[in-house]
């Protein structure tokens, strides 16, 4: 999961909300899209835990 914690930081959260939307991966209700860099970051790495299988393989073939 470094990979995906690095993307994470490396990209807003403005675009990365715009790849999950544009990608069809449902946004997570409760994540803090204006939480500091590392709130955000560990916020978002939650949800992908609890994304589907399907949605989660696809955002991280998407990183790779």
């Amino acid at each position: 999961m470094s990979n995906l914690y690095r993307f994470v930081r490396s990209v807003s959260p403005q675009d990365l909300r715009h790849h999950l939307t544009q990608n069809g991966i449902p946004l997570p209700a409760n994540l803090n899209w204006d939480a500091s860099a590392e709130g955000f970051s560990q916020g978002f790495l939650t949800a992908v835990d609890d994304l589907a299988e399907q949605e989660r393989i696809q955002l991280l073939a998407d990183i790779d």
